[in-house]
């Protein structure tokens, strides 16, 4: 039996070994991709991440970030957030007015730590993505939808890359589930 097993697992690893393309295995690496060093977090549902903002009166929205003052207890506004770093222009949400929020609450939404060593850190919201019944992510599945993706994944990096200037400020993506969400009618 052993010697079976040994035959059939011999046989598979180079046929397995034959479909990985040397590319890939450089292209999914940290070093390649060392830009997008983010720490994580994400909403625990759809509808909580549209109500939170709903109920400051505020416009949820996804691809685009906040800068949060632990000091103050308030996520800045955008003209505040400029004051910080005009480059922030690109990455902060232009119609937040400013909303006060206190850690815990701000933690509890996020899903995560919030940092200890900064004054201000950044959050990200990114592209909600969902995978359907073959595995493959939702929005890759047409042309169209493929944009999208990555239209996202350039905003995203695009933050990374003008936060990673920032090695004071701490920054993170944050994930928006599919679980709670209702499409237009």
């Amino acid at each position: 039996m052993k010697l079976i097993l040994w035959v059939v697992l011999t046989l598979s690893l180079p046929a397995f070994a034959s479909n990985v393309h040397p590319e890939h295995l450089q292209v999914f690496t940290d070093e390649a991709n060392k830009t997008e060093q983010w720490q994580r977090g994400n909403t625990k549902r759809f509808d909580t991440f549209e109500q939170f903002f709903l109920t400051r009166g505020h416009r949820a929205y996804y691809r685009t970030g906040y800068i949060y003052d632990l000091q103050a207890e308030r996520i800045l506004s955008y003209q505040e957030s400029l004051v910080l770093n005009p480059s922030f222009y690109e990455i902060v949400q232009q119609d937040m007015k400013g909303v006060d929020i206190s850690q815990q609450e701000l933690a509890a939404f996020l899903n995560t730590t919030l940092p200890t060593n900064s004054q201000y850190f950044y959050f990200y919201f990114d592209t909600l993505t969902e995978k359907n019944g073959s595995g493959r992510y939702r929005e890759a599945d047409t042309p169209r939808k493929r944009d999208f993706l990555i239209r996202g994944m350039k905003m995203r990096q695009k933050a990374a890359r003008i936060m990673q200037a920032h090695k004071t400020m701490p920054w993170y993506l944050i994930h928006i589930p599919f679980i709670g969400y209702k499409p237009p009618l």
